[in-house]
């Protein structure tokens, strides 16, 4: 039994997934961006590229990010804006025909 009353081995996977999930420590693409849907930056990017997600209401759409407590959706909206399909709406610049 650990000082906090847990068995060893239990201890040490509580602490292992907290970390791995979005602990400093935590590789690349595999820090949870939305933790209610325990949602990775690099499923994220996957989903936003294959489904042509071109705004926050889709990935909403296209996964469970986001429709949990909210609190992640300002970083949902940097990586669409990062990753999103070419031919956003929003990604390009309006110009005049002439």
């Amino acid at each position: 039994m650990s000082a906090i009353g847990q068995p060893e081995d239990l201890q040490s996977t509580t602490l292992d997934s907290h970390t791995f999930g979005g602990g400093a420590s935590a590789p690349c693409g595999t820090r949870f961006v939305c933790h209610c849907f325990r949602m990775t930056e690099a499923k994220l990017v996957e989903t936003i590229v294959s489904q042509r997600v071109r705004s926050l209401e889709q990935l909403r759409r296209c996964s469970e990010a986001g429709d949990g407590c909210t609190a992640c959706h300002s970083r949902l909206r940097e990586i669409v804006e990062r990753y999103a399909f070419p031919g956003s709406s929003s990604a390009l610049p309006i110009f005049s025909a002439r």
